[in-house]
């Protein structure tokens, strides 16, 4: 007991003696602090966003043991799924519990004379026990409404019941969705999170109704994702290997239409959800670790000038029966009061740079939103900045304490020979691994920019200039194939027809915002190893698409007017397309059956190739073109129409800027749609901008971490040749008396600097490149090994380290002997 008081006396006397010396020290003391903190809020930032994307737990019951099912294929995984592989996966035996099917479509909404575009949510009955969605009024759907031909029934939101029935009774109203009446049972209560499944690429659900689907269905259309909770006795691994066997079965029963090499698999829900944010988060994860640690190095060099500086006031301690232990206690508790009021400082700025970060990514990372409110600073983050400053503490404090600590009580009282050949050696080793780090995150900055402007450079293969993007919801008459051309070939006249416009046209989606749509197609008169040829893209365009986009045309014709629905179908592919299945050959007159095998309204006759049109980029810029397939909207079988233009896209193209004509445009296709609602995206060229976002977030925030790092890399330099300087003014100081030129006083000094520096260039050159082949996912345009980010990196760091040199070796050039012989 007496020793543990003796020892927290001693604690609080250090703690006050710290305090008292930062307070000496202010210059010191800011730079120790802004350095940690610069450090630690970057950490708690970065691991602020790692924490609520990729650990925290997600808010729906039981959380870890709901998967995602996902088909794998020769192209990849992906999520869609369909009614046979929905029944073959729900009725697979003791392994899940509340397997849902769900999607969120668009669809209109009219209740009286209003009518308005939301998002629906079609599921089925197990969804709202799978998520723990509960009601605040009514029910969920019965068994009997999830069957073809049931009752068709529908939940609303909280937002719509205050938006449109001011939170008064609404249990038994009817509602109409695309034309269909529901009848309202239930309102689903505010707190449930939907933005978590629905992502960026749908938005928040205004009513919910029932995915009906025939149990015996063999549809093999995908048009909706599946969800499901593991029994408690089912490891990952074991319903992984069901998945698989019953996907195995399922090919057996459809040879003719599921591919051989095709399975299935699941995964965890939040590990599928996160699966794009994943890499670029531990990426800068390990680029703010890497700044902690150079902000780190900087302070133990400090520390270590420090206590070369203090070398009396510690021998004189020693001398006064101090012992060593004691005094490296002293040290310590100085670095854990500058480490704790760094992490205080950190903690704060790491919440600024959260808002910063989430305000810059704007969905890129889609489960945090855009206003930082799911980046909670939870326990978890908490500790995480506890460890950080621990960990600092660890790095910069306690070597430099042990060194400080050993004491030659004849030679400091005397003050011979200023520091040892040990420290100097260190604090050459400690600057040379800071030039290093800085090096590993300046190459990766650079690769990131070259990448950003490579991708800057790319041509999306048409032309953006002076398009403005429009979004009209489609009335009734324009969810059927005849409305919707109807609809389409009157905003056409009508915008043809006003001055300022060149061309308007429409399709069914924004550039890549379906850019991955892909649909089976089957060559004619073509060996056939399995179901189908091959995936490609698809898209249907309205007459004028490629004119008005400026997509060139290789061969044959486009789509007319005469493209309906009675005249022979057609289809236009491009020239990946063409290339890959007629390299030496014409493709124009060529037969291409589209979506055969899926079934339902996908089973259509086989389409005439009459044009071949240059490739377009329409999945993201850095992605080659695949073949693809465009069709006229006119000939879309109904069922397609009702499901793809429920909110066509319009692209018009203006002489001159576009915005000067929008007001006009909007209440031209309002008119020419029957006062539907319209929705202006914008400029083509501003949407396409945005398509480098997540490009443009990764070059930023790496390009802060490096410029961060270079300037700890200087202060460091500066530091340890100023220190060094200092320590040698004596020698300096002889030197020139005997007549060295000021000159060769500044070249010595800048030459140790260089020395170092050189070093620490190499081997970070070494540690970059090996560090850049983990960054090779992110890369376009570039190898990862390119000479360019490599030779810019080291030349910026020696320029860089040299001026920081530079600096103390001109005063140490200006030293007056007379001054110099005098210093002790």
């Amino acid at each position: 007991m007496a020793d543990a008081k003796k020892l927290v006396g001693q604690v609080a006397q250090d703690v006050r003696y710290a305090l008292r010396g930062c307070r000496r020290s202010p210059g010191f003391t800011l730079v120790a602090v802004l350095t940690l903190a610069v450090g630690i809020g970057a950490n708690t930032a970065i691991f602020s966003l790692v924490n609520a994307v990729l650990l925290r737990p997600l808010s729906y019951p039981d959380s870890s043991r709901i998967v995602w099912f996902l088909t794998t294929a020769p192209e990849g995984p992906y999520a869609w799924a369909s009614e046979a592989k929905f029944n073959a996966w729900r009725s697979i035996p003791s392994t899940f519990q509340d397997v849902s099917a769900f999607g969120f479509p668009s669809m209109n909404l009219s209740e009286g004379d209003h009518l308005e575009q939301v998002i629906v949510g079609e599921v089925t009955g197990d969804f709202f026990r799978l998520f723990g969605a509960r009601m605040q009024a009514g029910r969920t759907f019965e068994p009997a409404e999830e069957r073809p031909g049931g009752r068709r029934v529908a939940i609303i939101g909280d937002r719509l019941w205050s938006r449109r029935f001011q939170r008064g009774e609404v249990i038994g109203r009817t509602i109409q969705l695309n034309r269909t009446p529901y009848v309202v049972i239930g309102v689903l209560q505010p707190n449930f999170d939907t933005a978590t499944l629905t992502t960026a690429e749908f938005g928040e659900p205004d009513a919910w109704v029932p995915l009906q689907i025939d149990p015996a269905a063999n549809s093999l259309d995908a048009r909706f994702v599946v969800a499901g909770r593991l029994q408690r006795s089912v490891s990952l691994a074991g319903a992984q290997a069901r998945v698989a066997a019953a996907a195995l079965e399922l090919g057996r029963r459809f040879p003719a239409y599921v591919r051989a090499g095709d399975s299935a698999t699941v995964q965890p829900l939040q590990t599928v959800l996160a699966r794009h944010d994943r890499a670029p988060l531990l990426v800068l994860s390990g680029a703010v670790c890497v700044v902690l640690l150079i902000g780190c190095v900087n302070l133990a060099n400090l520390l270590l000038a420090r206590g070369a500086a203090r070398s009396r006031e510690i021998a004189m301690r020693a001398a006064l029966g101090a012992t060593r232990a004691r005094i490296v206690q002293q040290l310590v508790t100085e670095s854990v009061v500058l480490a704790a009021v760094g992490a205080a400082a950190g903690f704060v700025i790491g919440r600024a740079a959260i808002e910063a970060v989430v305000a810059v990514t704007g969905p890129t990372i889609i489960r945090i939103g855009l206003t930082g409110h799911g980046v909670p600073l939870d326990a978890r983050v908490l500790l995480f900045t506890s460890a950080m400053a621990i960990i600092a503490v660890l790095a910069f404090g306690l070597v430099p304490a042990l060194i400080s600590s050993r004491v030659d009580l004849a030679r400091r009282m005397s003050n011979i020979g200023g520091t040892s050949g040990h420290r100097g050696r260190l604090t050459g080793l400690l600057t040379a691994g800071e030039i290093g780090l800085a090096v590993v995150l300046l190459v990766s900055a650079a690769l990131f920019i070259r990448t950003f402007a490579n991708l800057g450079r790319v041509r999306p293969g048409f032309d953006t200039h002076n398009v403005l993007i429009v979004q009209v919801t489609a009335g009734s008459e324009g969810l059927t194939t005849a409305g919707s051309a109807r609809s389409i070939r009157i905003g056409q006249e009508s915008l043809r027809a006003m001055a300022g416009v060149i061309d308007a046209t429409a399709g069914c989606c924004l550039p890549f915002d379906n850019g991955d749509a892909s649909l089976r197609y089957i060559i004619e008169g073509r060996r056939l190893d399995g179901p189908y040829h091959g995936m490609g893209g698809w898209r249907p365009v309205a007459p004028g698409y490629f004119e008005t986009l400026r997509i060139p045309l290789v061969r044959g014709r486009t789509f007319t007017e005469r493209d309906s629905l009675g005249a022979p179908a057609v289809v236009i592919v491009n020239q990946a397309m063409a290339d890959k299945w007629w390299p030496h050959g014409d493709a124009i007159g060529q037969r291409v059956s589209l979506g055969k095998g899926i079934g339902g309204m996908w089973d259509e006759p086989s389409r005439e190739i009459v044009g071949i049109v240059a490739n377009v980029r329409d999945v993201a810029l850095d992605k080659e073109p695949r073949p693809a397939n465009y069709v006229p909207i006119a000939q879309l079988a109904d069922g397609v129409s009702a499901r793809m233009l429920v909110q066509p896209t319009w692209f018009v193209r203006t002489a001159g800027d576009p915005e000067a004509l929008r007001s006009r445009i909007e209440r031209a296709l309002q008119r020419a749609s029957g006062g539907m609602p319209v929705t202006s995206i914008g400029r083509l060229d501003t949407f396409m901008a945005q398509s480098t976002s997540d490009a443009a977030f990764r070059m930023w925030l790496m390009g802060a971490f490096a410029l961060t790092a270079l300037l700890l890399a200087a202060i460091g330099v500066y530091g340890v040749m100023a220190y060094a300087v200092r320590q040698r003014t004596r020698e300096i100081g002889i030197r020139v008396a005997i007549g060295a030129e000021p000159r060769s006083v500044t070249r010595m000094v800048v030459m140790i600097s260089l020395r170092y520096s050189l070093a620490g260039v190499l081997a970070g050159l070494a540690g970059a490149f090996a560090v850049s082949r983990l960054l090779t996912a992110f890369l376009f345009g570039i190898t990862p090994s390119d000479p360019a980010a490599f030779s810019a990196a080291a030349i910026v760091l020696t320029l860089v380290a040299s001026i920081a040199a530079w600096i103390p070796a001109r005063r140490a050039a200006r030293i007056d002997p007379l001054i110099a012989l005098r210093t002790e």
